[in-house]
């Protein structure tokens, strides 16, 4: 036997190997060539030659590893020695290694021919392919919305970085797990239909589910989804819709809470009504007998019921806007105001019973208080009506004191600028305090004395009749108001409430003032429309207005009102609002219409028991020219009725 050299042995193998495909392998474009066992280069076609970028007519032996890439060689190489050892064909990819280091990405098939100890090698470029799977893949990695390949078993073939970066697992743990182990116990089925909806063909699948976070929260997922059948696999994505859906369910409480609390005020407004009427009956009618009681027995046990009722009124309306407050149903309307008048009216309502007390009342405001304020009048005032009766009903002996001085709060502690007279949005704080000589308050009960419904001692309740809500609705308004209040108390010596509220002191000095019925008009003889469907307030007002001289035509509902508007002239409508058939703000609405044709303003006047803010404006609104609330005082009917007769008589 001739034993030859390796590289005798590679020359013989160039020369004696028949070439018969050759000039094919020239003209196709991909490279072909013949490497020994030992991996040298015995012939590589002119393509093959360009791609690994060296020349073909060179001489000098080259291996095959000297063509691959360094990071790629050592496992080429393996791979090419077991493909000759095992005699199988290899399959791979490898990075070429030009001279001129240009990368280039290669399929790399050799099939081995053991008896020859060659192998030949067919190369095929694929850097095109290898970019355009590369740009894939930074597209598939960078993208913020999840991406995922899966198989008809819903098993990940892949999915992208940003399942990590929401959920928190590692992918290693997402792709042994798969999708199933992840999704919300309440969801799995539902998931698992709509996949199954893909797989029989479905276009496009859209739905959403849940999914496990690695701190056990629960992301939103909606996802999109498509298969390609014939590869039996599944193209997904899917978007964290978490915040969106968090939003959504803001929405729905919010849209919740507005409905309740709508709800709140329909019964609030239902209970106002319910309450309002019977006592406008009771009240009304115990006034008309104690001015026609002809005894004085009769007119003590009449007194005491008025006194009853009027405290039974108060419990009422103390109930109501506590109820409301406490829902959130109470808005603030704050106008201009006279400080002094107000205290004055806080005075005269409060002289009768002092008086009979033998207390002395003495109410003071500071020289250096501005007389003009902005706030809610009618809430302050009904603090301090509510304090300074508190204090005369708690008082067998003394005094209540009630006085207004400035507060001088710096910035750091209340927020505001200091008193101000050159600007529009100056404020100042007042501090209030009504102070008694009376019985005073245990120091285990003050600390509950704000709460609704608190009972004082039982001594205290026998005289007094008990602490009602008036204090804890009190305390409400002032905090409303922006201000505090608190109390100073000892027992067997009196108590002195004060609180603090802040004002705005508006440039125009026109300000709303209590009305002084001491200076009412004398009243002129009125002839006026009552609408009203209770039989007992319809007495009521009957009986009012005749002893005051007046003439009554009544309508039970809206409807009627405008029968009898269009066959006679009034001088004045006292409009109920709830009423059957017709509305009192429908039938207003249509008597404006009415006068729209040439008749003469007929003054309206709301007489209601529904006493919400938003029923006023709506009075207001339909055409009317003021709002009387039920149970009404004589006085207060009294003195609409003296405005209005004074702007009629004119007319005649």
């Amino acid at each position: 036997m001739d034993i030859i050299s390796n590289g005798d042995q590679e020359i013989e193998n160039r020369r004696s190997i028949s070439w018969r495909n050759y000039e094919v392998g020239e003209d196709l474009l991909d490279a072909l060539g013949i490497i020994s066992a030992e991996l040298n280069i015995i012939q590589l076609s002119r393509r093959g030659w360009a791609l690994v970028g060296r020349d073909h007519l060179q001489d000098k032996p080259i291996t095959f590893c000297e063509v691959i890439h360094p990071k790629d060689r050592n496992e080429t190489k393996a791979a090419l020695e077991h493909c000759m050892s095992s005699n199988s064909t290899l399959d791979t990819e490898v990075r070429l290694n030009p001279v001129d280091d240009h990368q280039c990405w290669a399929h790399l098939r050799a099939v081995p021919m053991q008896e020859r100890q060659l192998i030949f090698v067919t190369i095929y470029n694929i850097s095109s392919y290898k970019s355009e799977i590369n740009q894939l893949s930074r597209f598939f990695s960078m993208s913020p919305d999840l991406f995922c390949v899966m198989d008809f078993d819903c098993e990940f073939i892949r999915i992208n970085s940003a399942w990590e970066q929401l959920l928190g697992w590692p992918l290693k743990t997402l792709m042994e797990k798969g999708l199933s182990s992840f999704i919300h116990p309440s969801d799995k089925k539902r998931t698992e239909a709509q996949f199954a909806n893909n797989i029989e063909g479905a276009d496009t699948v859209l739905f959403e589910n849940r999914y496990r976070t690695i701190d056990g929260t629960y992301k939103c997922i909606q996802w999109k989804s498509v298969s390609l059948a014939e590869e039996k696999i599944i193209f997904a994505n899917a978007r964290d819709i978490t915040a969106k859906k968090d939003f959504e369910n803001k929405l729905r409480d919010m849209e919740a809470a507005r409905i309740a609390d709508r709800t709140k005020s329909t019964f609030l407004s239902a209970m106002s009504h319910e309450l309002r009427t019977p006592l406008n009956g009771i009240m009304g009618l115990a006034s008309i007998a104690y001015d026609e009681a002809e005894t004085a027995s009769q007119k003590d046990i009449l007194k005491t019921l008025k006194t009853t009722a009027d405290s039974l009124a108060k419990l009422v309306d103390d109930v109501l806007d506590f109820s409301r407050i406490d829902a959130g149903l109470i808005e603030l309307d704050a106008q201009p105001f006279s400080i002094r008048a107000l205290i004055t009216e806080i005075e005269r309502l409060n002289s009768f019973s002092a008086k009979e007390k033998d207390i002395f009342l003495n109410l003071h405001v500071g020289e250096n208080v501005p007389d003009i304020l902005n706030n809610d009048l009618n809430r302050l005032g009904q603090v301090l009506r509510n304090l300074v009766d508190n204090a005369i009903r708690f008082t067998d002996e003394g005094s209540v004191t009630v006085s207004i001085t400035p507060v001088d709060v710096s910035y750091k502690e209340k927020g505001i600028a200091k008193l101000t007279n050159s600007t529009e949005n100056a404020q100042c704080w007042l501090r209030f305090i009504v102070k008694d000589t009376g019985l005073g308050i245990s120091v285990e009960e003050e600390s509950r004395i704000f709460d609704a419904f608190h009972q004082a001692h039982e001594f205290i309740n026998r005289k007094t009749g008990g602490m009602g809500i008036g204090l804890a609705v009190s305390k409400q308004l002032v905090e409303l108001m922006g201000g505090s209040i608190k109390l100073v108390t000892t027992l067997g010596e009196g108590s002195t409430f004060t609180f603090d509220i802040p004002f705005k002191i508006p440039t125009q000095v026109s300000a709303h003032e209590p009305e002084d019925i001491s200076k009412e008009q004398p009243l002129h003889s009125l002839h006026i429309l009552v609408v009203e469907d209770n039989i007992v307030n319809q007495k009521v007002v009957i009986r009012f207005l005749t002893n005051q001289g007046h003439t009554v035509i009544v309508a039970d509902n809206g409807h009627l009102a405008i029968e009898a508007f269009e066959r006679e002239v009034f001088d004045l409508i006292l409009m109920d609002l709830q009423m059957p058939e017709m509305d009192g703000i429908t039938a207003t609405r249509c008597i404006r219409n009415i006068e729209i044709e040439g008749r003469r303003k007929t003054p309206i006047v709301a007489m209601t028991a529904h006493a919400a803010k938003s029923d006023e404006y709506a009075c207001y609104d339909a055409g009317m020219d003021d709002f009387i609330v039920k149970p009404f005082k004589p006085k207060t009917l009294t003195s609409v009725l003296s405005r209005f007769s004074a702007s009629v008589n004119d007319s005649r």
